[in-house]
């Protein structure tokens, strides 16, 4: 089975784009950020997060159909 993830992209405070990696397993979106934004997993924020359609969310929704996934992104 191949890893697949999927990449969400938002804004921070400042307007700045921010890239999510996720997935169903924590180890692939860690592969995944790692590889795409070139850094060591000190720099790697890893949590919990659910999806819903196209939207990403990060405190549980409570909706018809969400997944739980686990979203890494870059830490400063």
């Amino acid at each position: 089975m191949a890893d697949t993830y999927e990449v969400f992209v938002g804004k921070t405070s400042k307007n700045r784009n921010k890239s999510y990696f996720v997935a169903k397993d924590m180890s692939v979106a860690n592969k995944a950020a790692k590889r795409s934004l070139k850094v060591t997993e000190d720099h790697i924020l890893i949590q919990v997060a659910w999806t819903v359609g196209d939207d990403l969310y990060f405190n549980n929704p409570h909706k018809r159909g969400q997944k739980k996934v686990w979203a890494a992104s870059y830490l400063a």
